[in-house]
């Protein structure tokens, strides 16, 4: 097997970098999945064509990465959604085959982090990108004091006929 398809293919759209792997796609930026196909091949997730791929930017669609608030932050001054989203993630691996990928990465409490949310953490996000999606995420006090945080996964699903819906 190729060695691009079995360790994922890492490539950029806009200033972003991507790891592709058979069914998906995950940024490096907020370790957000841009892409899944199902077994059917059929896109199940939207991205807009209009959001800015842009480092420290938001990406509209797919499966942001929310921590440690969702919305706007509780203290009044940090980015919406949270401290994650716009933040490098480490890629630690890629494989894939023609059937399935996996995607792992990690994020640590950084200076750019702690300006808007002073604790320490670590952070990994596995998706694996088969006949399901499946997404494994882990959050790590590194510091000594208690942590409250929430933690989602905030998916935009792709649509037919928004009319049609209910």
């Amino acid at each position: 097997m190729d060695e691009a398809v079995r360790t994922g293919i890492l490539g950029s759209m806009g200033d972003l970098q991507y790891v592709r792997v058979a069914r998906g796609e995950i940024c490096t930026q907020g370790a957000q999945v841009l892409r899944y196909r199902d077994a059917s091949g059929r896109d199940v997730l939207f991205v807009s064509s209009k959001t800015r791929l842009k480092p420290g930017k938001p990406i509209r669609g797919g499966i942001p990465v929310i921590f440690p608030w969702f919305g706007e932050d509780p203290q009044g001054k940090g980015k919406a959604h949270g401290v994650v989203r716009r933040e490098e993630w480490k890629v630690d691996a890629a494989r894939t085959d023609e059937a399935q990928g996996r995607v792992a990465m990690t994020l640590a409490a950084n200076d750019d982090t702690r300006e808007d949310w002073p604790h320490d953490f670590r952070s990994r996000l596995t998706a694996t990108f088969g006949d399901a999606l499946a997404i494994e995420w882990e959050v790590e006090n590194t510091g000594s004091a208690p942590l409250l945080f929430e933690q989602s996964l905030h998916t935009y699903f792709q649509v037919g006929d928004v009319q049609k819906i209910a």
